[in-house]
């Protein structure tokens, strides 16, 4: 072939060869590295939609969910087609700077497996499920329709900068029992048998701790055990994390079995999906608990 039929080989001509070599594509590698972006089910892409917006300082979300329909509205900053098209760039990144970024990417390709593409519509967010197999299953199972439900219920809450509300209906947050000893970060209002203890967590990653507000303490005696509350209550043993209107509840060391404790928190490192908090933030996070409950 001359240089004049291929354009390539043309630009080509008068150059030297720096460098050569061989790749090859390992499946297995490849298979563990998808894994890692996988969310645990594909309704959770909702769960990051929404956490986009809130980390881009919404002060309300309205939920709109349908067996084959799903479509976010804010207020707040607008999301624009650049915005979705550069925020897989972000996904590697472990600046909290850019965690809005990172839970629209997740949400993007999430969508896909539930149904169809994220899209941008007038004032929001949509996603339709496409193609008939997809909507005949969508339109004859509504238990798939009561799980998508199940998990936007049970994992988002509202809270004081943010409500959350799903075909309608507001999510509540989480109230704060009654505690024999607390210590608090920021102002949060907790009924106490004791004064509450205001520690100083200088010692600890700033960043983390920007904006973040909460109370960690022991329970008072006969409190509900997990077998017996809802997700929008206290557990004994557990601590609740909110992160982009996004609860995580993450258990406590056996010593503290009849402690609890809940934290705001603008962001949190997790796994690449983010459904995990990462082992590092969460010892930081353990290290500041214990710190104020030793106290006590």
């Amino acid at each position: 072939m001359t240089p004049d039929a291929c354009p390539l080989e043309s630009l080509l001509l008068g150059l030297e060869v720096d460098s050569q070599g061989r790749f090859t594509l390992h499946a297995d590698r490849a298979q563990a590295l998808a894994e890692k972006f996988r969310l645990p089910a594909p309704s959770y892409f909702m769960l990051h939609a929404v956490g986009a917006v809130v980390a881009s300082g919404a002060s309300r979300v309205d939920i709109r969910l349908r067996p084959a329909h799903f479509s976010l509205q804010w207020d707040g900053p607008e999301i624009n087609p650049q915005d979705l098209a550069d925020s897989h760039h972000s996904l590697w990144s472990s600046d909290r700077a850019v965690a809005r970024w990172r839970e629209l990417a997740v949400a993007s390709e999430g969508a896909r497996a539930w149904g169809g593409p994220l899209q941008l519509v007038a004032g929001g967010l949509q996603v339709e499920r496409t193609g008939w197999m997809n909507r005949l299953r969508s339109n004859l199972s509504r238990s798939n329709h009561n799980e998508d439900l199940r998990i936007v219920r049970d994992y988002l809450v509202s809270s004081e900068s943010c409500t959350v509300q799903v075909n309608g209906e507001p999510l509540p947050g989480i109230p704060l029992p009654p505690l024999a000893a607390a210590a608090r970060l920021g102002d949060v209002a907790v009924q106490c048998e004791s004064p509450v203890w205001e520690p100083d967590f200088a010692w600890l990653d700033d960043e983390l701790l920007l904006g973040a507000r909460g109370v960690v303490g022991r329970l008072l005696p006969g409190h509900a055990s997990p077998a017996h509350s809802g997700p929008r209550h206290a557990w004994p043993g557990y601590l609740d994390l909110v992160v982009h209107a996004r609860l995580y509840r993450c258990p406590l060391p056996a010593r503290w079995r009849n402690c609890w404790g809940i934290l705001w928190l603008r962001d949190i490192r997790r796994d690449l999906s983010l459904s995990s908090i990462a082992p590092a933030e969460m010892k930081n996070i353990l290290r500041l608990v214990d710190g104020c409950l030793s106290a006590l």
